[in-house]
């Protein structure tokens, strides 16, 4: 991956494959005038997990958060996101064919909404019917 590193403080800013530094930073359909050559440089970079500009330096193959806030916001972000996909994961496993059989259409609605948690009402209400239904066709 192209990064495109601040020289005054090592900061990187932006990480692209066709990312290119001229008299200006740009990319395909974006450019920003206020990195140049004089005061960027580019180099190719395996990018550190959770990334984003701003949050992160480089300097002679080694990545440093610089800004510990910001960071700790993506961090708890993406532990959330995780959180919430494994939650998913076990209603599927739980919801299984083999298994919605046995439970009632109340256990059902009970145990997605349960999961859901945190996710918009009309969404939960739409996987809930879906459940129902799915429970509908297996005691069929």
């Amino acid at each position: 991956m192209k990064i495109l590193i601040r020289k005054s403080d090592n900061v990187v800013i932006y990480a692209q494959h066709d990312l290119i530094l001229d008299t200006e930073a740009h990319g395909e359909g974006w450019r920003d005038p206020n990195f140049n050559a004089q005061n960027a440089v580019l180099t190719d970079a395996e990018l550190p997990p959770l990334w984003i500009g701003a949050v992160w330096a480089y300097h002679d193959g080694t990545w440093t958060v610089v800004d510990t806030n910001r960071h700790t916001e993506i961090v708890a972000a993406a532990e959330a996101v995780e959180a919430q996909r494994l939650a998913i994961v076990a209603a599927k496993e739980e919801l299984a064919f083999d298994q919605i059989s046995k439970k009632s259409y109340t256990e059902i609605e009970t145990y997605i909404r349960g999961v859901m948690t945190g996710i918009p009402v009309a969404t939960v209400d739409l996987i809930v019917k879906m459940g129902k239904l799915i429970k509908a066709l297996v005691d069929r």
